[in-house]
């Protein structure tokens, strides 16, 4: 293609708009009103003036920590395993987000919602045992303590996404099954239980316990894979099953894939069911500017003392 040179007169201009454009706004102005919704060009990338992580109030001395998960591209699903992980194809998440740094614990549920349905109960071990429309509950509730912001749970392409922390393998670590007892509570290891959140390994960006311990919730309905090159996917419109993710410790290294799509059909809850949440970047503002007031967490029922049989 032959080059075109451009005209002097497109030059003069050029340079008079460059030196313009250093005077009229402030530093701080250009990285409050823009950067902050520039979405990352490369996967993992993102504005360095969004805190890594914010810390919301749910309670007396109740907090829940949020990672910052960055805007990016990933290759979602599995060619090598159950169908409906197939075909492989190119996401883009095309805003950052924040994300349960841990599953929801039991300590944090009660703090919002009086009632504790988990079978190994301790306060720091994830909640679980929980149905779909539970979780919009808390949701609910917590979205209403920070105006403006909502407060959901991840969609399943938002889910593999955060696991895979950058990752191509079946795990967030790798391939090798043999490691996955330093990230994952799961049916080797777990003895039969859950356990307290974040005692394994983080993944890349920051997140415990994305294998294994409890089930987590996602938004989605279940469905098939377009196979296109969707940006930030919802899933069908409707449907009759919830996708859930991450297994859980009942279940083998298998299962605990970044991309394996286990489901199940409301309202039965699966008693490994439990959850964490997604918010977008205005919670950082919000955390900044102010905290809802406290409130006394609960005390839990004498039934809750000790574990379901």
């Amino acid at each position: 293609m032959r080059h075109i040179a451009s005209p002097w007169w497109v030059v003069v201009i050029v340079i008079a708009g460059l030196r313009v454009g250093l005077v009229p706004m402030p530093v701080e102005a250009v990285q409050t009103a823009w950067f902050p919704v520039l979405p990352a060009l490369h996967g993992g990338e993102t504005n360095p003036a969004l805190p890594k992580l914010v810390t919301v109030k749910l309670g007396e001395n109740v907090m829940m920590d949020l990672v910052l998960v960055p805007a990016g591209s990933f290759m979602m699903g599995s060619d090598g395993f159950e169908e409906d992980e197939k075909p492989v194809h190119k996401v883009n998440i095309s805003r950052p987000f924040y994300m349960g740094k841990y599953e929801v614990t039991q300590e944090q549920w009660t703090a919002l919602i009086h009632d504790n349905p988990t079978k190994f109960v301790g306060p720091q071990r994830p909640v679980e045992n929980l149905k779909w429309e539970d979780c919009q509950k808390f949701l609910e509730v917590l979205s209403a303590r920070y105006p403006g912001c909502t407060f959901t749970l991840p969609t399943e392409a938002q889910w593999e996404y955060a696991c895979r922390a950058g990752s191509t393998t079946e795990f967030c670590f790798g391939s090798d099954e043999g490691e996955m007892g330093e990230y994952a509570w799961y049916v080797k290891n777990s003895e039969n239980t859950t356990h307290p959140v974040g005692q394994k390994h983080a993944n890349a960006w920051g997140l415990y316990d994305m294998h294994g311990n409890a089930y987590e919730w996602c938004q989605d309905w279940d469905g098939p894979y377009a196979g296109s090159e969707p940006t930030d996917p919802r899933g069908p419109a409707s449907g009759t099953k919830r996708i859930m993710r991450g297994g859980s410790w009942r279940t083998g290294a298998k299962v605990c894939r970044s991309a394996n799509r286990p489901w199940t059909a409301p309202p039965h809850p699966p008693y490994k069911a439990g959850f964490r949440v997604v918010v977008g970047v205005e919670i950082a503002s919000q955390v900044t500017a102010s905290e809802p007031p406290s409130t006394p967490t609960p005390k839990k029922d004498k039934k809750d003392e000790k574990p379901k049989p």
